[in-house]
């Protein structure tokens, strides 16, 4: 990592300015006379530059977006904002957020890049259905109950099953999705 420092005095204050190459910048002022660093101020954080064409131009479509995930697309504003040269606390200001999240998510850009966009995987209880599962108990809710009565080309009403359910209620749906594999419920 490479360090550029410049130093500036005058009128008895020392101002220290740092550059590390991940272009993060440090600010640190003392008084000259103490000899010690009195109080630093914090750091100023931009998005790294886009790796390639590609990623940047992603990004600034996705930042345009209206049919993409919500916190998606304010994420990928932060990331143009930050491209364009606004701070965090104008980032944040125009988004209506807390400078804090600003700078979390660019430095969450910075190294996890596009990936960074995203939601983390929470914790808590993981799924008990998997989406086909969940895809084809939704396509059963959908189906005529194989009791209820409907009219034959006789004109004569008759269910498909008898002694089945005329409608679907839960118990009928966990017995059907037990004969077809689905639910693994005791």
């Amino acid at each position: 990592m490479t360090v550029k420092r410049f130093r500036a005095v005058g009128h008895g204050l020392k101002v220290e300015l740092v550059l590390r190459s991940l272009m993060i910048m440090y600010l640190v002022a003392g008084h000259v006379d103490s000899g010690v660093m009195g109080w630093v101020l914090p750091k100023v954080l931009v998005a790294r530059p886009a790796r390639d064409v590609l990623e940047e131009r992603k990004i600034r479509k996705l930042a345009g977006a209206r049919h993409a995930p919500g916190d998606w697309i304010r994420r990928a504003r932060m990331i143009t904002a930050s491209w364009d040269g606004k701070s965090t606390a104008v980032i944040a200001d125009e988004l209506g957020c807390h400078p804090q999240t600003v700078r979390e998510r660019l430095h969450r850009f910075n190294i996890h890049g596009m990936e960074g966009l995203g939601d983390r995987p929470g914790s808590g209880r993981k799924p008990r259905l998997t989406e086909t599962e969940r895809s084809r108990i939704v396509a059963l809710v959908a189906t005529t109950p194989p009791g209820r009565l409907t009219r034959g080309s006789d004109g004569v009403l008759q269910a498909e099953q008898d002694g089945a359910p005329s409608s679907w209620t839960l118990d009928s749906l966990t017995k059907t999705l037990r004969t077809e594999g689905i639910c693994r419920c005791s």
